[in-house]
């Protein structure tokens, strides 16, 4: 029903942006891709958590599905609905997980140029299923690929952004930080994503308006931009 539901809030006065989080990768309904591509008021943004992509792994996590499925998918979000960005979270160290393991994880994340990834180190928390499983990667190693993961999305993210410079995006501006107007696209989710940085000493702009916004400039992970 997730289709009807964005159709009905769309329709809703008021409502200007809907942006979907936490989209479960096995049986995604697919419906909900001609919403995105087709209703103006739901952002082309699509926040799914993956956690890893090797198949040994993702059996252990219990996430019923393969990195077939998993690529598969990805790859018709992109195809039904163009320019979606999809934003993952991963989670390296989980127990079990080998050398092999990761460098699966790593190719597949150069592969996949994710607009937006987090990642963190397993932590081992009880009352859950991996809680069962031996610890068994060392703080050193998990923080070592934490840190692999990071950099290749660093040049991912960098990238990404230099192709912004130029363009121009409607951004909700959120507040105000020190000199700046810190404002968002419909890229970027709050508290998570990358932000929009407008000079606060040359422009006056109200919070919770939106705005056009010339980008000019862009570094890893923030957009520098001038009102329209």
């Amino acid at each position: 029903m997730l289709a009807d539901l964005l159709h009905a809030l769309a329709s809703v006065n008021g409502i200007e942006w809907i942006r979907l989080h936490y989209a479960f990768p096995t049986g995604f309904p697919e419906n909900v891709l001609e919403v995105i591509r087709t209703e103006p008021k739901i952002c082309n943004y699509l926040d799914i958590p993956l956690q890893h992509i090797s198949n040994p792994i993702l059996k252990s996590m219990r996430r019923g599905t393969t990195k077939e499925k998993t690529t598969s998918l990805l790859n018709r979000f992109r195809k039904e609905v163009p320019g979606i960005i999809l934003r993952t979270s991963l989670i390296v160290g989980y127990p079990g997980e080998t050398e092999e393991d990761f460098e699966t994880l790593k190719a597949w994340v150069k592969e996949m140029r994710f607009e937006r990834l987090g990642c963190f180190t397993y932590s081992h928390e009880e009352n859950t299923h991996a809680h069962k499983l031996e610890d068994n990667v060392p703080e050193e190693v998990k923080q070592e690929r934490l840190n692999v993961i990071m950099e290749i999305q660093s040049q991912i993210s960098w990238e990404h952004n230099q192709a912004c410079v130029g363009k121009k995006f409607r951004c909700l501006i959120d507040r105000k930080e020190g000199v700046h107007f810190v404002g968002r696209t419909f890229m970027d989710s709050p508290d998570v994503d990358n932000e929009v940085l407008i000079d606060a000493t040359k422009y006056y702009l109200k919070q919770g308006d939106f705005m056009d916004i010339e980008i000019i400039e862009a570094s890893n992970y923030d957009l520098i931009g001038i009102p329209v």
